[in-house]
């Protein structure tokens, strides 16, 4: 596997922003409707090609995101095994 981990020190994600973290749309605390196509896109792109993601998040701490990427041989000939 392929792995890439970014880490921050900022304020964090809390436990009930988690829960919508990668829906393309989620309701705001000011009640508007917001929009997270990039990481909702993301997110899909990563699990279709059986990657996986781990994210961890700490309010006031920050947070870490490992992506886990399958790594594929190839031939010589530069053709998939």
């Amino acid at each position: 596997m392929w792995k890439s981990r970014i880490e921050d020190n900022g304020k964090g994600i809390t436990p009930e922003e988690m829960k919508t973290l990668f829906e393309p749309k989620f309701v705001a605390e000011d009640g508007r409707i917001r929009t997270r196509w990039g990481l909702a896109t993301s997110r899909q792109i990563l699990l279709q090609h059986q990657g996986q993601l781990d994210l961890k998040s700490t309010p006031g701490k920050g947070t870490s995101v490992k992506v886990l990427l399958p790594v594929r041989e190839l031939r010589e000939t530069g053709e998939e095994k």
